[in-house]
């Protein structure tokens, strides 16, 4: 129901000659079927009434509400969810093949590719010894003569017969000319040459070398602007006419470009995590989901501490909705380079014992983790493959996964950008073992920690409602200000209640929707029937294994 409106008129009924309108009576707000309501004037309540109610985002939007709180099934979130859309940028029928430019000795040319979506991709050769040189792909318009407009999320897909050779590579996109577009620095030649990615003679070449990937990207994090190009949370859509490639080579090399898109969801859905599970959190922050019957996350670690909630209070988080998930670590310190298999499962196993202990068993407490400081460091080079062993599905990294075939912690990976306010992604930029996060307190003072107008939070909210994306929230202590506190890393009770209120209002409008991990998973890589997210990201179908959106 359109969860704005107080009033609804009633029309299988005669209303009173003063008035068209009842007023619903709190106690049966959300509620749809036999309702009474309450007489603005006179207080009387009215005889039962079979009412229906529509939403203004259509009747496919009406948010599941019982007894006032938000109450979805798993058929509703797929409802709420439907499987996105993929706005064509670029690939082999939109680009001007002819329209090209390109350095000497390069080719472009359209091969066939069965198991790409379309059949067909763009390949560019590149002889060796190229030196910051450009591969430009005119965009052909549509038939009405309109140009393709980029979300604040885009996927390229592509491949190269060995990564290694490409000593620079980056991405852009913008107007015909580029005067005015953004830049990815995908694989960077200075200091050795690195990668966001982590493909540059990375621990796992066989994951990378010959394979198609998709590499996704945004216009707020990793990403320099060239020109004027309004692209932001005010401004989500962006048109484009060209999309190029700047290259540096020390062999030949061959790119397959199978296409570029933007991913489109009918609406964002924010995952709120209490890091830490703190007292303050519980008391001065939890109720506000409660209230509204809005899931989210809270991690532990495997031991105890003054500050955490109440061992006898960490049902309250399950009675909630709210995943219980592992903050991994070895005691309190955050996993190291040293840091052994055995050690890892040692405490799994520990915090295994103490969920049952505090009777907060659930799906979020073998699906999901985090490491301690984002500290996913081990041995090996696939702690990913630990966790897969032990049932954990997913985490908040960083974390080396050889399925995905990356390694955070390799002398080839940079990444400068997780901690910008950004849309996070249905699917994780670097797979499903290391998801982005944002955290609020990291304002400069505590007066703007406890203050939400000014502060990056909102601007995150901001961001995922305009692009209809993800946005992975996480708060540790919420505690009122007093000139020192909030600490770093904390945020204040006016932060936190105006925080809350913005995405009140963009839950009623549909705009955003809270979820737990568990539920985000259930939409993606977990997604029931035949159409899930393969383990790199792409949408396929689990009986031909074929790229279907």
């Amino acid at each position: 129901m359109d969860m704005e409106v107080d009033q609804l008129k009633v029309t299988s009924t005669t209303p009173p000659a003063d008035s068209g309108f009842y007023k619903i009576d709190e106690t049966t707000m959300g509620v749809v079927g036999d309702l009474k309501f309450r007489h603005p004037k006179t207080g009387a309540m009215s005889s039962a009434l079979t009412v229906t109610t529509t939403s203004a985002q259509g009747v496919g939007s009406v948010l599941p509400m019982v007894g006032g709180k938000f109450a979805p099934t798993q058929a509703d979130l797929l409802r709420l969810f439907p499987l996105p859309t993929h706005r064509v940028i670029a690939d082999p029928w939109t680009v001007n093949i002819a329209g090209a430019t390109k350095p000497a000795g390069a080719t472009i040319t359209v091969e066939a590719a069965a198991d790409e979506y379309g059949g067909s991709v763009i390949r560019i050769d590149l002889p060796s010894g190229l030196s910051n040189a450009a591969v430009t792909l005119p965009i052909n318009p549509d038939v009405t003569g309109a140009y393709p407009k980029a979300l604040p999320e885009v996927c390229f897909r592509l491949a190269a017969s060995d990564w290694a050779p490409l000593t620079r590579f980056y991405a852009k996109l913008g107007d015909a000319t580029l005067a005015n577009c953004k830049l990815w620095v995908i694989i960077d030649d200075s200091g050795g040459g690195k990668s966001q990615y982590g493909l540059w003679n990375g621990p796992h070449p066989a994951r990378w070398n010959g394979m198609y990937r998709t590499l996704r990207a945004n216009p707020f994090a990793q990403v320099s602007s060239v020109g004027t190009m309004p692209w932001d949370e005010n401004t989500p859509e962006a048109e484009i006419r060209a999309i190029s490639f700047t290259v540096s080579t020390s062999a030949a090399v061959t790119l397959r470009l199978s296409r570029v898109y933007s991913p489109e969801w009918d609406r964002g859905a924010l995952v709120h995590i209490s890091d830490g599970g703190y007292q303050f959190f519980r008391d001065n922050a939890l109720p506000y989901f409660l209230d509204r019957g809005w899931p989210g996350v809270v991690s532990r670690l495997a031991n105890t501490d003054a500050n955490y909630t109440k061992d006898e209070q960490w049902p309250d988080f399950v009675a909630a909705g709210w995943d219980v998930c592992q903050h991994i670590a070895q005691g309190g310190s955050q996993n190291n380079a040293s840091t052994t298999p055995a050690q890892i499962e040692q405490a799994l196993h520990d915090f295994k014992r103490l969920a049952q202990k505090l009777k907060v068993n659930n799906p979020g407490n073998y699906l999901f983790s985090q490491f301690l400081g984002n500290a996913g460091r081990y041995t090996g080079v696939d702690i990913a493959g630990v966790l897969r062993a032990h049932g954990i599905q997913s985490s908040r990294g960083v974390c080396s996964d050889a399925e995905y075939g990356i390694d955070p912690w390799d002398s080839k990976f940079t990444s400068t950008g997780s901690l910008e306010p950004q849309p996070h992604g249905f699917i994780p930029k670097l797979g499903r073992y290391n998801r982005w996060q944002y955290a609020t307190g990291d304002d400069a003072t505590p007066e703007l920690r406890d203050n939400y107008a000014l502060s990056r939070t909102k601007r995150q909210v901001a961001i995922t409602a305009a692009s209809k994306s993800v946005g992975i929230i996480y708060s540790h202590r919420v505690l009122p200000y007093d000139g020192t506190n909030p600490l770093t890393g904390n945020v204040g009770l006016n932060l936190f209640r105006d925080y809350i209120a913005d995405c009140d209002d963009r839950f009623k409008s549909g705009a955003l929707i809270p979820l737990s991990i568990t539920q985000l998973d259930g939409l993606t890589y977990n997604r029931p029937g035949d159409v899930y997210v393969r383990w790199d990201g792409e949408w396929v179908s689990r009986t031909t294994g074929k790229i279907v959106i």
